[in-house]
């Protein structure tokens, strides 16, 4: 599914797979940015890109993510995937095949499938006190 992907962003590797699942895509990778994804205090964190996060109301990993970005004070768009045509289909096809909520989009540098607040925090640079 990955490599018949018509979005416009250019191609997306490395993808980080944890089982049959896809967990995330990066685009135009490099270790600096990918780093803070995986190794924290290291890295260049993707602070400043546009984050986008799919939900529906009904999925408690999605309030969890979202209240958790709240108490961080990062801003965020949602997009409620009940609520939005289309939104659907694109998570399915960026995921592979898979309807997945929360998919969070930071800006054109990465695609995350049900991230864990710790993977946005060292990600995006944020600090939860």
């Amino acid at each position: 599914m990955v490599a018949n992907w018509t979005d416009q962003i250019p191609a997306a590797f490395p993808i980080v797979r944890i089982g049959e699942k896809i967990r995330a895509l990066f685009f135009k990778a490099t270790p600096a940015t990918l780093a803070p994804a995986y190794a924290p205090g290291v890295g260049v964190p993707l602070a400043g890109q546009p984050v986008t996060i799919y939900s529906a109301n009904w999925c408690p990993d999605c309030r969890h993510l979202e209240h958790y970005l709240d108490a961080a004070g990062a801003t965020y768009t949602k997009v409620d995937i009940e609520q939005t045509s289309g939104a659907p289909e694109q998570i399915i096809r960026w995921s592979g095949g898979r309807r997945v909520v929360p998919t969070v989009k930071v800006g054109d540098a990465a695609l995350l499938f049900n991230p864990g607040p710790h993977v946005l925090e060292r990600l995006l640079g944020l600090n939860v006190a």
